[in-house]
């Protein structure tokens, strides 16, 4: 594992940048798949094929909802990071005005 320098804050906000589309562009696709398993033709007249797809829309929900919930944490963990990095440069000017105060 790498560890990260204040320095290094661009790295970290393109990695969140990234995490961020890589977030949106996972959601979409996402819900085009959903849209696709949720029309699941109707099932035959037979009650073994209506709980089958029963249990197909089911799974498909809980499914959604999982990912859905994973996106949401990755989206938050993106937006920490960022604020984070922010918090660490205001830091890193602050520790280098004092030093420069001192030096003088």
């Amino acid at each position: 594992m790498n560890t990260m320098k204040i320095a290094d804050t661009g790295a970290q906000d393109a990695v969140s940048a990234a995490v961020g589309a890589l977030s949106g562009q996972t959601a979409l696709a996402h819900n085009a798949v959903h849209a696709i398993t949720s029309a699941i033709f109707p099932p035959t007249n037979d009650s073994a094929s209506a709980q089958a797809v029963a249990q197909q829309q089911v799974n498909t929900q809980e499914f959604s909802a999982a990912l859905n919930l994973g996106l949401d944490q990755m989206a938050k963990v993106a937006a920490l990071v960022s604020v984070n990095n922010v918090k660490n440069l205001a830091i890193d000017a602050a520790g280098a005005a004092t030093i420069g105060a001192v030096a003088v």
